[in-house]
């Protein structure tokens, strides 16, 4: 039996019997609904993302629900997912498809892709889980299978591996099992061919591992890139007013665009600014007193948020800027904010946000 032959069947087989990785999206074939679930677990956990995939079905159960709703709504029913970039593209691919296909997914790999936020991986994965189609589902696990399976000397951060995991599949794959092969690959590299700890006695795969006949399964998969984090200081103004709670929108292309927050001051470290800065900042043409309350850091995948809270108190009847707005304290719970925000403000036993 020749290797790519043993891989697909020992798989298939191993995946009949031990089949316990139980998902809410798991053999799903409405591609509205694998989409929406892979979306989710992009950059999040499983267990995680169940609740949001529950969460949104209930509020959206079709895409043409998911459509018509604001991206304000989107967003905050998102909050805690991170990555908000996901969400905004969540919302315009149900609005074109809404539009452009009356709201009917397209059923071809190269239609698929066009869709926004929606890659290789997410294309292929609604491919074959909804329609069948041949196509490998290249993620984390399916790259550490392949990668210990042939000893792939290849950085599966860079093209060169993934590409050469991308062929492995391609040439194994069972054009009518296509679905149940990735759910496979992927149940497999979750439970047994694990990043720490991988069950190599149990692994059906074992005799034919060219790492495990090495002994150096830990040692694949191999990684280029060190991710270096970048600190990052942010300075946020609670400031109150006859029961209102200033907010601003994030409108620059950055982390948490669209969401709500505290008026905010980005300087290069923690050093509170000056009083002057912050009376030009909100247009005060009079002093304005602080009282430092807290500071916080919500860690991201590439940086760390530091966020010093103050309590700013204005001159009577000061007229803010524009781009804010006030918002009731009893409605604060219809704004997406960025964690670390209200994080801050249930502190301040804020309990209704």
């Amino acid at each position: 039996m020749e290797r790519a032959d043993f891989f697909t069947e020992n798989l298939l087989e191993w995946h009949r019997e031990i089949n316990q990785r139980e998902m809410p999206w798991k053999e799903e074939k409405d591609p509205y609904k694998i989409w929406l679930s892979e979306i989710i677990l992009q950059q999040t956990r499983v267990e995680q993302g169940k609740k949001y995939y529950h969460r949104f079905l209930e509020h959206f159960p079709r895409v043409e629900d998911l459509a018509a709703a604001s991206l304000d709504q989107v967003l905050q029913l998102w909050e805690g997912l991170g990555y908000y970039s996901r969400a905004r593209n969540l919302w315009a691919t149900a609005n074109f498809i809404s539009k452009e296909y009356n709201g009917r997914f397209p059923k071809t790999y190269s239609e698929l892709l066009q869709l926004k936020g929606v890659g290789p991986y997410t294309a292929s994965a609604i491919g074959s889980f909804a329609y069948g189609l041949p196509l490998p589902v290249v993620d984390g696990n399916s790259l550490r299978v392949v990668s210990r399976f042939q000893a792939s000397e290849q950085p599966i951060d860079q093209a060169s591996g993934k590409n050469f995991v991308q062929s492995f599949l391609e040439n194994t794959i069972p054009h009518k099992k296509a679905a149940q092969f990735n759910q496979a690959i992927m149940d497999f590299g979750a439970t047994v061919c694990r990043p720490r700890s991988p069950l190599c006695p149990e692994c059906p795969l074992q005799v034919e591992c060219k790492a495990y006949a090495a002994g150096q399964v830990h040692v694949y998969p191999h990684k280029k890139k060190n991710i270096t984090k970048k600190h990052r200081h942010f300075h946020y103004y609670w400031i109150e007013q006859e029961g209102k709670i200033a907010l601003e929108q994030r409108e620059e292309n950055d982390i948490w665009k669209g969401l709500y927050q505290l008026p905010l001051l980005e300087r290069p470290d923690g050093h509170p600014p000056k009083y002057q800065e912050i009376s030009q900042f909100l247009e005060a043409k009079q002093a304005v007193k602080l009282q430092f309350l807290s500071h916080s850091t919500q860690t991201l995948t590439h940086r760390y948020i530091h966020g010093y809270f103050y309590r700013c108190f204005l001159p009577s009847k000061l007229k803010l800027p524009e781009s804010f707005q006030w918002a009731n304290k009893s409605e604060l719970k219809k704004y997406g904010l960025p964690k670390i925000v209200r994080s801050f403000l249930q502190k301040q036993q804020l309990s209704h946000i």
